[in-house]
């Protein structure tokens, strides 16, 4: 996994899954509803670095799902724009 990742890293590879972002003042929702999968995060900014944990989560959690394997996710992340 490359490091640092952006929010707006993450928030590429997701929407490209079909996720969908809302923002509030207290922080971000990125939903997918075909799988009922849904992530929170504090209010980043695009270029803000996400904790590594909360990667390795949404890692975790597509690959679980089956929306994304653990070793393309990582892929995935190298392609987004920082």
């Amino acid at each position: 996994m490359p490091e640092p990742v952006t929010y707006g890293q993450l928030r590429t590879v997701l929407t490209r899954l079909g996720f969908r972002e809302q923002r509030r003042a207290t922080g971000i929702g990125l939903e997918h509803a075909e799988s009922n999968t849904l992530f929170l995060f504090r209010p980043y900014h695009d270029l803000d670095a996400v904790k590594p944990p909360e990667v390795e989560n949404v890692r975790a959690v597509l690959d679980a799902r089956g929306l994304l394997p653990a070793d393309a996710f990582d892929g995935q992340l190298t392609k987004a724009p920082a």
